[in-house]
C-alpha cells in the first residue's frame, strides 16, 4: 500500500513540474526573442552611427580639400552643413573650420561664437578643449584677464591635454596686462616645463629677453598668434 501511495504521489508531482513548464516556456520564448530583438537592435544602431560617421567624414574631408585649394566659399557651406547636422565630433570640428574662417576676416567675436559653439557638442576632450582654447585666443586682444584667466584656468589643469598651451595663454594674458612680474613667473616656468614643446620654450626664452630688456609691452599679435593651438585632424574617410 505503501508503494501505491508513493507511485500516486511520484506521478502526481511528475504532472505538477510538467504543467509548470509548460507555463514557463511562454515566458522562456519570450525572453529569447526580446534578446535577440535588443540584440538586433543595437547592432543596427551600431551601423546607423558608422553609416553617418563615414558620410561626415567623407564631406568634412570633400570640405577640407575645397578650402585647400581656394574654394572657400564652397568650403564654407559644406561646413555648415556638417556643422548642422553631422556626428558630435564632426559638428565640433566644422564649426571651429567657420571660427578659423571669421577670424581670417579679422571677426574675433564671431569667431569665438563658433569655438564656443564647438565646445558646448562636448566631444572628444581633445576637441573640446581645443575649441575652448581657441575662444579665449581670439578674444585676448579685448577681453580683461580675469575673463581670460577664467577660460583657460581650467585648461591648464594637470589632466588637461592642452595644458602648456593654456598656461603659455595665461602668460600672454598677464603680458598683455601689464603684470609684467607675472608674465615673467610665468614664461620662466615654461622655459622648464618638462611638456612643452622646444619651439614654446624658445619662444618664452625671447619673450623673457623682451621684458627684461623692458620692450615686452611693444610684443607683436604674431607672437600671441604663434601660440594658438592646432585644430585637432579629423581622420581621413
Amino acid at each position: 500500500m505503501v508503494d501505491l501511495f508513493d507511485e500516486v504521489e511520484e506521478q502526481l508531482r511528475s504532472e505538477r513540474y510538467a504543467a509548470m513548464a509548460a507555463k514557463a516556456v511562454p515566458y522562456g520564448i519570450g525572453a529569447l526573442a526580446l534578446a535577440l530583438a535588443v540584440a538586433l537592435g543595437l547592432w543596427g544602431w551600431q551601423a546607423y552611427q558608422k553609416k553617418q560617421t563615414d558620410k561626415a567624414s567623407d564631406a568634412y574631408y570633400a570640405a577640407m580639400m575645397d578650402r585647400d585649394t581656394n574654394q572657400a566659399a564652397k568650403s564654407l557651406v559644406e561646413f555648415k552643413a556638417i556643422a548642422a547636422t553631422g556626428p558630435k565630433a564632426y559638428r565640433a570640428l566644422a564649426l571651429m573650420q567657420l571660427g578659423a574662417a571669421e577670424l581670417d576676416k579679422n571677426d574675433a567675436k564671431a569667431a569665438a561664437a563658433n569655438f564656443d559653439a564647438a565646445a558646448a557638442i562636448g566631444a572628444d576632450l581633445m576637441i573640446t578643449d581645443a575649441a575652448r582654447l581657441k575662444s579665449a585666443f581670439a578674444l585676448m586682444d579685448t577681453a580683461s584677464y580675469a575673463d581670460t584667466e577664467a577660460k583657460l584656468k581650467l585648461l591648464a589643469g594637470d589632466d588637461r591635454p592642452y595644458r602648456t598651451v593654456a598656461k603659455e595663454g595665461l602668460a600672454f594674458a598677464k603680458l598683455q596686462s601689464g603684470d609684467m612680474a607675472g608674465a615673467r613667473s610665468a614664461f620662466s616656468a615654461l622655459t622648464l616645463a618638462l611638456d612643452a614643446s622646444p619651439e614654446m620654450q624658445d619662444r618664452a626664452r625671447r619673450i623673457l629677453q623682451l621684458i627684461d630688456d623692458g620692450t615686452a609691452k611693444s610684443l607683436p599679435a604674431a607672437a600671441k598668434a604663434a601660440a594658438m593651438p592646432v585644430l585637432p585632424q579629423a581622420p581621413a574617410p
